[in-house]
């Protein structure tokens, strides 16, 4: 299967339907009009986009702009009905996207912000002391539902995550919406915003192909004890990222349709990481249609458009953050609108 068309493909989206494809690729059962069609969805999406530059290995992703003329609103009904239409399993949704208010932060978690500069073994042995603080902290407090086995560290990070602790997890959604609202409705409003996705599927199958990554029975082993956490994270860490959608899910995670990347590499950019693999297999192949990291810039006067349009289409803190501190945040949101 050539990897022209492997992109093609997976810049589609839909979920199940192009994995399906990309199955129908490998059995030689991919039709020469599905090939055009799926070509005519990627020269689609184009159309709204100016600026466009190529990826590099300093910045390893397509980054462009919405043209002046977009209206938003048809521009949303494509984009979101393109990329994952609803699917009953989740984990099926192709693309993950991520807003952020200002387009210098890089796609880096908390924890690595917080500890940069550190030295690994230090930071390491912060970030295990932090997990068991939280678990020991939260056992009576949390929802029964939601508490994790001991092992489940990838559960226990996107629980910490959720309750505003610092964890190696990046929060993405499966909803471009979502990810709209959060690149539009934070300081500084005065800044560029920006909409970063990416294939997720494609990602993971590229990064198995280049790591190796510990069994179900080694991360047990490696989670249990400090000592055996700290030496993985020193010696055998790599610059990979996976996807993790978490199985316990909250009220506000289902609201929001969030979903996490995260690296076995505490100082790992994600950015770079996911862009370096998409452009490692890209130029491998040769291929010109390759679709890697996207990065969609958001001017402070389209910001102020699409927070517009998000809010009379309900897109608001109140149904986004479900409870009090959803109706606290709303508040904080009308009050800015009146902004001129």
């Amino acid at each position: 299967m050539g990897m022209d068309i492997l992109f093609i493909v997976t810049w589609f989206g839909g979920g199940y339907i192009a994995l399906q494809l990309v199955m129908d690729l490998e059995a030689g059962s991919f039709s020469a009009k599905e090939v055009d069609m799926l070509s005519d969805t990627y020269n689609e999406l184009i159309k709204h986009l100016k600026n466009e530059t190529k990826p590099t290995p300093a910045k390893p992703w397509i980054e462009c702009e919405f043209k002046d003329d977009l209206n938003f609103s048809h521009f949303l009904d494509f984009f979101s009905n393109i990329y994952n239409p609803k699917m009953l399993d989740e984990h099926m949704s192709c693309y993950f996207f991520r807003g952020q208010a200002d387009s210098e932060w890089g796609l880096v978690p908390t924890l690595y912000r917080l500890l940069k500069g550190f030295d690994i073994k230090d930071a390491l042995n912060l970030e295990y002391d932090s997990i068991i603080h939280f678990k020991r902290k939260t056992r009576g407090l949390l929802d029964l539902r939601l508490i994790p086995e001991e092992h489940e560290i990838a559960e226990w990070l996107g629980l910490m995550q959720h309750y505003g602790a610092p964890t190696r997890m990046l929060d993405w959604t499966v909803s471009c919406v979502v990810a709209f609202y959060f690149a539009v409705t934070s300081e500084p409003f005065e800044k560029d915003g920006c909409l970063w996705f990416f294939n997720s599927p494609v990602m993971n199958s590229f990064m198995e192909n280049e790591y190796s990554f510990p069994s179900e029975k080694e991360l047990e082993f490696i989670v249990k004890d400090k000592d055996n956490f700290v030496k993985f994270g020193v010696e055998n860490a790599t610059n990979n990222v996976r996807t993790y959608l978490v199985e316990r899910q909250s009220e506000r995670v289902i609201s929001q349709q969030s979903v996490f990347s995260f690296s076995y590499n505490l100082f790992c950019d994600h950015a770079k990481a996911i862009g370096e693999i998409f452009l490692k297999n890209s130029e491998a192949n040769n291929s010109e249609q390759a679709i890697p990291l996207v990065k969609i810039l958001l001017s402070p006067v389209r910001k102020k458009e699409i927070r517009q349009y998000l809010n009379k289409m309900n897109v608001t803190a109140a149904t986004l953050f479900p409870g009090v501190e959803g109706i606290g945040r709303s508040i904080y949101e009308m009050i800015n609108m009146q902004k001129k």
